[in-house]
């Protein structure tokens, strides 16, 4: 797997590789639509993020609010004991390529200076798909 050239921005471009972006959340309606939305606008190219919300068994509108932004795929568990790791399990499985990054639905990118940009990614590591 090739790791972009961050020296060379114009490589970068040609170069970035795609990104699982996985949401967990259970009953996380107040804070969902903020945290989805910063990943949509972030400044990594929307073409290479591919965002999935994992809801574990939420009873309020949470599900409803993922499947109304466009680009969102929702996976629904319904555990007997919800927990952060099964939804990181599910979202991981539900998956695809081999950059992976974890959210809480909390998370707002655009307060923080944790962006997905190039000055960034020297810490993304890659995960090994089984």
């Amino acid at each position: 797997m090739m790791i972009p050239d961050i020296q060379n921005p114009m490589n970068c471009l040609k170069q970035l590789p795609e990104i699982d972006c996985v949401v967990i959340g259970v009953n996380a309606e107040s804070t969902l639509h903020r945290c989805l939305t910063s990943i949509l606008e972030c400044r990594y190219p929307r073409r290479f993020l591919n965002i999935i919300y994992v809801d574990g068994g939420s009873h309020d509108g949470s599900i409803s609010i993922a499947e109304s932004l466009p680009g969102i795929r929702t996976v629904r568990l319904d555990p007997e004991f919800p927990s952060p790791g099964l939804g990181r399990n599910a979202g991981w499985k539900a998956g695809s390529v081999p950059f992976e990054s974890f959210f809480g639905p909390i998370m707002d990118l655009s307060s923080t200076a944790s962006r997905f940009d190039n000055s960034k990614r020297r810490y993304a590591r890659p995960c090994t798909r089984a």
